[in-house]
């Protein structure tokens, strides 16, 4: 198993950690809203579709992956029975301004499996992906411009280069 949540805030992950691949399963029922990503880097995003701080970060890092021209994967964890209901998650992303077809993101409906693989804990939990499928960073909730923030924007940067 990827043990990803050593701290509880996040920061550079030390030495990177392996991911397994992501979901593969298509079609809106349970997989892929979207086509899959391409190959990484990724900023993932894991995100509950009733959670406040995880529409936040997926407001908030919208606009830094396109500028960094790193796709966005919104990998949605329902944690509530509502967060299954059929087009609750696509009705969010459409209310946040960052809805399905946004270029440059990605997003699956249900990743609760690949989710217990990273023995994900916290939502929202965003991962700085380099090229290799390693994660290399973590921010762990969303409290919008602080500290941590900009050092994950700062490994995105340096994941791109």
């Amino acid at each position: 198993m990827v043990q990803l949540l050593d701290f509880h805030r996040g920061g550079p992950l030390d030495p990177p950690r392996l991911l397994p691949p992501l979901p593969t399963r298509p079609g809106p029922a349970g997989g892929w809203l979207t086509e899959p990503p391409p190959d990484p880097p990724w900023l993932i995003a894991l995100w509950g579709a009733t959670c406040w701080y995880c529409k936040k970060g997926l407001q908030g890092l919208a606009p830094v992956a396109k500028e960094l021209e790193i796709p966005l994967v919104g990998l949605h964890v329902p944690e509530f029975p509502v967060d299954e209901e059929p087009g609750f998650p696509e009705r969010v992303l459409e209310e946040l301004g960052v809805p399905i077809g946004t270029e440059g993101i990605f997003y699956h409906r249900d990743a609760r499996p690949w989710a217990e693989l990273i023995e994900m804990r916290y939502w929202p939990t965003f991962l700085v992906v380099d090229k290799d499928r390693k994660a290399t960073f973590v921010l762990i909730g969303w409290a919008g411009e602080d500290q941590a923030l900009r050092d994950m924007i700062e490994a995105l940067r340096k994941t791109k280069a």
